[in-house]
Formats: C-alpha cells, sequence, structure tokens
C-alpha cells in the first residue's frame, strides 16, 4: 500500500511540476507597428496589437528610440530586418519583422511574467491570465504603479480599469493635483474624462477665478469641451 501511495504522489507532483512548466511556458503573438514621431528620430510611435478568440487589444504611445535598441541607421535606411526586445513588469514582448526609412512592423511573442503574476496576487488580483498581462504590458502596468494609487486613495482598482488608468496617464501626481483644488476620489470614468481633456488643477483655477466655484465634473467638461473658458479669456483681454 505504502509502494502505491508513494507511486500515486509522485504521479501527482510530476504533474503538477509539467502543469507550471507549461505555464511558465505560455506566449501570445500579435504584431506591432512602427512610424517615425518626431524630426529627430528620438521617439517612434509604436502599436502593439493582438487578437485571439473572444479578445482584442491595441495601444499606441511615443517610445524613445534608445528603448527598443534601434539604432540611428534603422530609421533612415531602407527595407531591412529588425529585432528588438521590450521588457515590462507584465512580460517581454519579443519583435521581429521589417523597417524602412523608419516605417514597417511584424509579428511579437508575449511571454508573461510570472513574478508580476505572483505580485500582483498579494494585491488581490487572483487569477491573472496571460490575456491580462500582455494587456498590462502594453500600456507599461507596474505594481508600483498600483501601490502608488492605492496610496491616494485608489485601493482594489478593477484590473481592467487599472489598465485603463495607466493608459490615461492617470498618476498618483495627477489625482494629487485634482485633490489640492477640491477634486477627491472621483469615479474612475470621470477621472479618465477629465483627463483625456487635459483637466487639470491649472485649468480648474482659471475656472474658479472667472467665478465657477465648486462645479459639478460634468460641468467641468463641457466648459472644458466647448471651450467657453478661454473664449471669456480672450474677450476680457481685447
Amino acid at each position: 500500500m505504502r509502494d502505491v501511495l508513494r507511486t500515486a504522489a509522485a504521479v501527482v507532483l510530476l504533474t503538477l511540476l509539467a502543469v507550471g512548466t507549461a505555464a511558465a511556458l505560455v506566449t501570445l503573438p500579435g504584431t506591432w507597428t512602427i512610424a517615425v514621431s518626431h524630426d529627430d528620430n528620438k521617439f517612434v510611435r509604436l502599436e502593439l496589437s493582438s487578437d485571439s478568440p473572444g479578445h482584442h487589444d491595441s495601444n499606441s504611445h511615443d517610445v524613445p528610440t534608445a528603448v527598443l535598441n534601434l539604432k540611428p541607421d534603422d530609421l533612415t535606411a531602407a527595407e531591412h530586418a529588425v529585432s528588438f526586445t521590450i521588457s515590462r513588469d507584465a512580460g517581454t514582448i519579443r519583435c521581429a519583422g521589417t523597417l524602412a526609412h523608419g516605417n514597417g512592423g511584424g509579428p511579437f511573442e508575449f511571454t508573461p511574467s510570472d513574478a508580476f503574476r505572483s505580485r500582483m496576487h498579494e494585491r488581490g488580483y487572483w487569477n491573472l491570465q496571460p490575456n491580462d498581462q500582455l494587456t498590462g504590458a502594453m500600456v507599461d502596468l507596474t505594481t508600483d504603479y498600483v501601490d502608488e494609487l492605492a496610496a491616494v486613495g485608489y485601493r482594489h482598482v478593477d484590473y481592467s480599469e487599472l489598465v485603463a488608468l495607466r493608459a490615461n496617464r492617470v498618476d498618483a501626481d495627477y489625482l494629487r493635483d485634482l485633490a489640492s483644488v477640491g477634486y477627491r476620489e472621483l469615479p474612475i470614468g470621470e477621472l479618465m474624462a477629465l483627463r483625456g481633456l487635459n483637466i487639470d488643477a491649472a485649468y480648474i483655477k482659471r475656472v474658479q477665478a472667472h467665478g465657477f466655484q465648486h462645479l459639478p465634473i460634468e460641468k467641468l467638461i463641457e466648459l472644458k469641451a466647448t471651450n467657453v473658458i478661454s473664449a471669456i479669456g480672450s474677450e476680457r483681454n481685447s
């Protein structure tokens, strides 16, 4: 009986090890494109896209050329092969393809980080899937960022909302900036709307200087979207 139990335990252990190894080796495919975004070639516009059944993600932003280890010649030469690696907290994106005069693209392969998954688990984000980590990697989501949000009152934010906040550049400094003019603990959707219109403390102070005190968020958004405050300022200066 003991031999049978030992054999069964060994089989279970080997199965667990095999599952763990398989999980560690999970990779996801996607595509990347690059376009030169500045005349001095110091930045490129990088777009990452991934499609899988029932799941699509796409993100684009300016990235320093040096971060991608691209040489100056890579952005001026005729069509040629390139490869580069983007290391993010959530995992590693390995890209290969072609560039011609700074524009091009190709496929990428994403390897999720087990360390990131573990650290996020400690913060209450259980069962993150490889697709979740790829989405996080696309916007450079880090556990430091999660901790910074928690420190200013945004704890237990939904993972999809974390990704959206990071993509919209809503960070702890921006939240403290809004709090300094009386706007605290705002819903996630309102934060992203404000950030999308570049409404910050400086703008809110201009609004208040024109006599609009303690406006609700929707009114602030309406004023900025219709450029009312700038128009008032122009009339007073004319």
